[in-house]
Parts: C-alpha cells; structure tokens; sequence
C-alpha cells in the first residue's frame, strides 16, 4: 500500500506538475485507509485474505474520484469552482451508487462469510471516501482556489 501510494503520487504529480492536486489525493487516501480501518475494529469486522484484497480497493476508488475532482478543479478554469464541483460529484456519486447497489444485495443474498467480509469492507469503502471526498477533499482545492484568486 505504501510503495503503491508512492508510485501513484509521483505519476499524479507528472500528471498535474503541481503539489496541490497530489496532496489533495493523498491526503483522501491515507485519510479513507484510516477511517475503513478504524470503522472495520469499532464494528468487530474480522478480516481475513479476501478483506486485505478488498482493501487494496481503497486505492483504486479513492484515486479515481478524487483524480477527476482535480482534473476539473485545476484544468477546467473557464467555469465557476461551483460547477467545476458539481460536474465531479455527479460522476463520483452515480459511481459510489452503483456499487453500494451491488455490495448491499450481495451483503443481504450471499451467506458466504468471505462475500459478507468483502461487500462490507466495499461499504466501508465507499462511505469513507464519500465523506472524505465532500468533507475533506473540496475544502482542501476550496481554499487552493481561494488562495489562487488573491
């Protein structure tokens, strides 16, 4: 996980050339790995191979979110902040849906210990990086916006 954010951070940062948009995306994904894992102890989720697979997710999910967010923030400059935002939720949350709509039944149809281990670590997942994505991640580019208008 460790060498993975490594790598990614540097390709973010040939991406982008700029050390806003990379501390943004890392910051999300260090923050969404703590707060699956402390989620996962306070619910008693017992983790086996399958939910350290699972949480590898955390990279993929939280990487593409927040890498589109970015893309509109910084790249997207004829258009207000507020709608370069919006644009980015309707993508990201429509996506988060889709799978809470997929790990929900499985979770609620499949009584398979490793299927149970798998959709609620994905739940966790998602609910952790929507949080972070609305409560930690725009106000972080709000106020790289806020400092690039002064």
């Amino acid at each position: 996980l460790i060498i993975s954010t490594i790598i990614i951070s540097f390709v973010i940062w040939i991406r982008f050339r700029d050390k806003r948009p990379v501390s943004g995306i890392i910051s999300v994904i260090l923050w969404d790995f703590v707060l699956v894992i402390t989620l996962i102890n306070l619910l008693g989720i017992k983790v086996g191979p399958i939910g350290l697979v699972t949480l590898i997710g955390i990279l993929g999910f939280a990487i593409n979110n927040n890498i589109l967010l970015a893309t509109n923030v910084f790249q997207e400059r004829e258009r207000s902040f507020e709608d370069r935002i919006k644009m980015s939720l309707k993508v990201s949350l429509l996506m988060e849906l889709f799978i809470v709509l997929v790990v929900v039944p499985l979770y609620l149809l499949v009584d398979l210990p490793v299927i149970r281990e798998f959709s609620s670590i994905w739940l966790l997942i998602v609910l952790s990086d929507s949080y972070s994505y609305l409560f930690l991640n725009i106000p972080i580019y709000k106020y790289f916006e806020a400092k690039r208008q002064q």
